[in-house]
């Protein structure tokens, strides 16, 4: 239970970093670039993190795994975010 409660958190605060960088760059060209990005960062993020967690299918540790990837990959995209596109002009 604890899991899930720091995905949504981390997943609020991508949302948040990404609607930021969304609104800073709106003017630029390349912004339907980052929405293209996004969208395929979230079908790795959850083919890998399933991936990860099928070598313990079966087992009650499965979606502990899971969660884990998936909020150590969340959190490495909020920095790459943030570093790429909310770095101070």
């Amino acid at each position: 239970m604890c899991l899930s409660k720091v995905r949504k958190k981390v997943d609020q605060e991508l949302n948040q970093r990404y609607q930021n960088a969304l609104k800073r760059w709106s003017d630029d060209p390349n912004n339907d670039e980052l929405r293209q990005t996004e969208r395929a960062w979230v079908a790795y993020r959850d083919a890998a993190c399933k991936a990860e967690g099928d070598l313990y299918k079966g087992g009650t540790i499965m979606p502990s795994v899971e969660l884990s990837c998936v909020i150590r990959l969340t959190r490495q995209r909020i920095a790459e975010i943030t570093g790429a596109y909310l770095f101070e002009r």
